[in-house]
């Protein structure tokens, strides 16, 4: 579950067939998370309304979830992940 956020921060990698977009947000309890979202732009553009609408929602109804984690940015760890499974590097500024 991820709680609503006055600005939605995120950024399309473009990957594969499905577009791949980093989002930063805060859990329920009010912690800083990222994901890395794999969703057609259609699915994206329902989660950033429903984000918008809703105190709390469910980021895996919207696309598949590649990493997620807890602060700002991703670690090494997740960063290397992308890269080994996916393909996908991230931007050294994300």
């Amino acid at each position: 579950m991820i709680r609503r956020q006055p600005k939605p921060a995120a950024t399309s990698l473009g990957a594969r067939a499905l577009p791949v977009h980093f989002i930063r947000s805060h859990n329920a309890d009010g912690d800083a998370c990222y994901f890395v979202l794999r969703a057609s732009k259609a699915s994206f553009r329902r989660l950033m309304t429903a984000q918008q609408r809703h105190n709390a929602i469910d980021i895996a109804d919207y696309g598949e979830v590649l990493v997620s984690g807890y602060g700002p940015h991703p670690s090494l760890i997740a960063r290397g992940e992308l890269r080994e499974k996916y393909g996908i590097e991230l931007p050294q500024n994300l």
